[in-house]
C-alpha cells in the first residue's frame, strides 16, 4: 500500500479552489511568521546587549558597594539586580517565543505547504484525466451517431430504390 502525503479530498473544481486558497493563506502565514521571527530576533539581540551591559555594570557597583559599604551603592546595586532579573525574564520569554514561531514556520514550510501543493497536483491530474476521458467519450458518441446516420441513409436507399435517383433509367418500362 502506497502512503501518499496529501489531503484526502475529492478532486473537483471547488476542492481545487479551496485547497488553493488554503495554500495561499499558508504561504502568507509563513511569510508573516518569518517577519515576526526577524523582529523578535532584533529585540532579542537588544535585550542580550542590555543584559551583558547591566551584568558588567552590576559587577562594578557590587565591588564598590562591598568596599565602601555605602547605602547608596547598595540601593543602586539592588535596582540593577531588579533590572537584570527583568531583562533575564524578557530574554527567556523572547527565546521561547522565537523557538515556537520557528517551529510554526518550519511546519508550514516543510509539512503543510508541500502537502497542499501535492494535493493541488493530485487534483489537477485527476481533473485533466477526467477531461481526457470526457473528450474520448464524446468523440466515440459522435462516431456512433455518424455511423448510425450513414447506416440509416444507406438503409433508406436500399429500401426505396425508386426514390433514390429519379434519373436512373435502369428499370424497364411497363407501358410500352
Amino acid at each position: 500500500m502506497e502512503i501518499v502525503d496529501r489531503l484526502a479530498v475529492f478532486p473537483t473544481a471547488s476542492s481545487y479552489t479551496k485547497v488553493k486558497c488554503r495554500l495561499i493563506c499558508a504561504r502568507r502565514g509563513r511569510d508573516l511568521l518569518a517577519k515576526k521571527v526577524d523582529g523578535l530576533l532584533i529585540r532579542f539581540r537588544a535585550v542580550l546587549l542590555q543584559l551583558v551591559m547591566n551584568k558588567s555594570r552590576l559587577g562594578e557597583v557590587m565591588r564598590e558597594a562591598a568596599f565602601s559599604l555605602a547605602e547608596v551603592n547598595y540601593t543602586t546595586a539592588i535596582e540593577l539586580l531588579v533590572e537584570l532579573a527583568s531583562l533575564q525574564h524578557n530574554f527567556r520569554v523572547l527565546d521561547q517565543v522565537i523557538k515556537e514561531t520557528n517551529r510554526r514556520v518550519n511546519a508550514l514550510r516543510y509539512i503543510i505547504i508541500p502537502r497542499l501543493e501535492r494535493t493541488l497536483a493530485y487534483i489537477i491530474t485527476e481533473l485533466d484525466e477526467y477531461e481526457r476521458e470526457e473528450f474520448y467519450r464524446l468523440k466515440k458518441i459522435r462516431e456512433q451517431k455518424a455511423r448510425r446516420r450513414a447506416g440509416k441513409s444507406s438503409h433508406d436507399l436500399t429500401r426505396n430504390p425508386g426514390h433514390a435517383d429519379m434519373l436512373d433509367n435502369t428499370e424497364e418500362d411497363l407501358l410500352f
